[in-house]
């Protein structure tokens, strides 16, 4: 149960340096990439003890270099086209994995320039039907403001880098 502790400990603080929908994936791959090596160890005949797998644990590198090396190398796959459309699984379609991270960056980019374009208008169209008496409501201009905020927000995500456009 320690040794179980530990390596959760380890891939945790490995995961936990990676953009939020890489982590799961990484989880499973670095996991067992240490089974395998434990497995190799103890030529899957009995558990390791405690002093192998801080061993092993050490031999992997410390947590922000693994994370760093596996983020590197899962863009490197990206990137040269490793997933095939019927490779891909829910998640890597929902969270838009199969997509490089400079072309998805493009991607949100111009889509938050159109929704910006498309708030300002909602405003102005709004300010002018209210002062010309067309509409008696201010729903366009509220609209217009809430797409606004939502611009923002958007804008404020990406250049944060929560695992989306991330720049360096």
């Amino acid at each position: 149960m320690l040794i179980r502790r530990k390596i959760e400990r380890y891939v945790g603080a490995v995961t936990s340096r990676l953009p939020m929908r890489y982590r799961s994936r990484a989880a499973k791959e670095i996991t067992a990439r240490i089974q395998e090596t434990i497995d190799v160890l103890c030529g899957g005949e009995r558990e390791p003890d405690l002093l192998e797998v801080r061993g092993i644990l050490k031999g992997m590198g410390r947590p922000e270099d693994v994370a760093a090396e596996w983020l590197a190398e899962t863009r490197k796959k990206s990137a040269a086209g490793a997933h095939s459309p019927g490779s891909l699984g829910i998640l890597e379609i929902l969270t838009l994995d199969f997509i490089p991270l400079e072309k998805l960056d493009a991607l949100l980019r111009n889509i938050l320039g159109i929704f910006t374009v498309m708030a300002v208008l909602l405003v102005i169209l709004g300010l002018v039907a209210l002062g010309t008496h067309a509409i008696s409501t201010m729903l366009p201009i509220f609209l217009g403001c809430v797409l606004a905020l939502g611009v923002v927000a958007g804008r404020a995500v990406l250049g944060a880098g929560y695992g989306i456009g991330r720049r360096r």
